[in-house]
């Protein structure tokens, strides 16, 4: 979409930086690998934090063929990645747990599903630490050891909430908008005083992300404006995703609403299919897509009733071969919005 142009002073991020860093307890002997773009916050924290605390950043594009020889090569401490690159990971032959250097797989970006973090941490011997912030927040909570499925607790200086529409706190575990109330957060919008009042109110910023405080923990279950409303059923596409990353035949998948003139909305959801018998099905002549497709219809169905409540299956399917992803941002995301436009 369009930049807003979120105003930051400095003095706030390196506060932000400094207390992740002592976290984490960075220091000269550590070296990141950094696989994501500098303009995104997450990436840019990530370099700062190497600068501040004199360790070494290397920057790099996501190779999953030549991942391990330079994390070898690198003697990488920390990896700073997106859910996409720890997915493609655990579909490749992994390396014996005791040659690996790297202490922390940090995760941000976008929702880690729950699936895939029990199978990183089977795999790998290490549990992905899946981290929240904003561009309007900075990086303001990360979970090095609290339950799967959590972004952990929040830093010593960021206040989190869970308010209601009128704003008033909820009670532990109760669902409502992510409030955020900090020093470090964003001075304003550049030129933009509605869009800066819209979320900035009394010194706290709404999040627009959906979530609950369990324990001192953060559980998010999605950003507002990608909630799928099916005849009134509240849909949050990463509970589903989370749950068809489980079976055997995914790849990558993608939940996203699309329209439909009685219910509102559908679930739609795009998978690329493992490669094997169906995948191959998939990529030859046209009477092969179609039974390949059947086929592929027939087991997920089955694999939702089994797995999924009935207004969380989706009702509309893509199918693609692995040699087919889906589209990517230029931070690693997934493009729903692409997804979309070509639905």
């Amino acid at each position: 979409g369009v930049p807003k142009g979120a105003v930051h002073d400095l003095g706030s991020l390196v506060q932000n930086v400094w207390e992740l860093g002592e976290e984490f307890g960075l220091s000269e002997t550590d070296s990141a690998f950094l696989p994501l773009p500098l303009s995104h916050i997450f990436g840019m924290v990530a370099l700062l934090a190497g600068f501040l605390f004199r360790g070494v950043t290397v920057l790099s594009e996501f190779s999953p063929a030549y991942f391990w020889d330079s994390i070898l090569r690198l003697r990488a401490t920390m990896v700073v990645g997106v859910p996409t690159m720890y997915s493609a990971l655990v579909n490749m032959s992994p390396l014996p747990t005791s040659q690996i250097p790297v202490q922390f797989y940090l995760s941000g970006g976008a929702p880690l599903p729950n699936s895939l973090a029990r199978e990183f941490k089977t795999r790998f011997g290490k549990q992905v630490i899946e981290g929240y912030g904003t561009t309007e927040t900075k990086i303001i909570s990360f979970n090095a050891d609290g339950p799967i499925g959590s972004v952990g607790r929040p830093l010593p200086s960021v206040r989190i909430d869970i308010v209601d529409e009128n704003d008033q706190v909820l009670s532990e575990a109760a669902q409502g908008e992510i409030r955020v109330t900090s020093p470090n957060l964003m001075q304003t919008y550049l030129n933009q005083p509605e869009a800066t009042r819209a979320v900035l109110h009394e010194g706290h910023y709404h999040t627009g992300d959906i979530g609950y405080l369990k324990d001192g923990f953060l559980f998010i279950s999605g950003r507002s404006k990608d909630m799928i409303i099916v005849a009134g059923n509240k849909v949050f596409p990463a509970e589903v995703e989370s749950v068809l990353r489980q079976s055997p035949l995914v790849s990558e998948v993608a939940v996203f609403g699309v329209p439909h003139r009685k219910l509102g909305q559908l679930v739609k959801a795009a998978v690329v299919v493992k490669p094997g018998e169906l995948c191959d099905l998939l990529c030859g002549d046209v009477e092969a897509q179609k039974v390949g497709r059947q086929e592929l219809l027939l087991q997920f169905k089955a694999f939702c009733k089994q797995h999924l409540k009935r207004e969380l299956r989706p009702m509309e399917w893509e199918f693609r071969p692995s040699s087919c992803p889906l589209p990517k941002t230029f931070t690693g995301k997934i493009d729903k919005k692409q997804l979309y436009a070509d639905a």
